[in-house]
């Protein structure tokens, strides 16, 4: 399982270290990334142009990302939530993509990892 989650992004070490080694509960909040709306909210503020809001789910989606031990999704989010805080609107569209590709990434090895498991 490490290594599969560390090919997604995911450092399992850290993520487990941060549940008290309970890896039940590890996967268990990794399953309900799969089903969290903050993308969701994330590209509709984004369309919509709605700073605030989307400074509120970057932001929402950092602290998930870090308490999963996503990694570079993380460092993106606080990144752009930093931009987001100053105004900076010009690195919008730059970390969205980012953002975007990055969440993707791990969405999809999270449900490969998921599936595969099931069988």
């Amino acid at each position: 399982m490490r290594e599969e989650m560390l090919k997604i992004g995911i450092d399992y070490d850290d993520l487990l270290s941060r549940l008290a080694n309970h890896e039940q509960l590890a996967l268990k909040l990794l399953k309900k990334f799969l089903n969290d709306e903050t993308i969701n909210t994330i590209k509709q503020a984004y369309l919509n142009q709605d700073y605030d809001l989307l400074l509120k789910s970057v932001h929402t989606l950092k602290g998930v990302s870090g308490n999963l031990a996503m990694k570079s999704l993380f460092c993106i989010t606080k990144n752009w939530v930093d931009d987001l805080r100053k105004e900076n609107h010009a690195t919008t569209d730059e970390f969205y993509q980012q953002c975007l590709k990055e969440y993707d990434f791990i969405y999809n090895g999270l449900k490969t990892i998921f599936d595969e498991g099931s069988q």
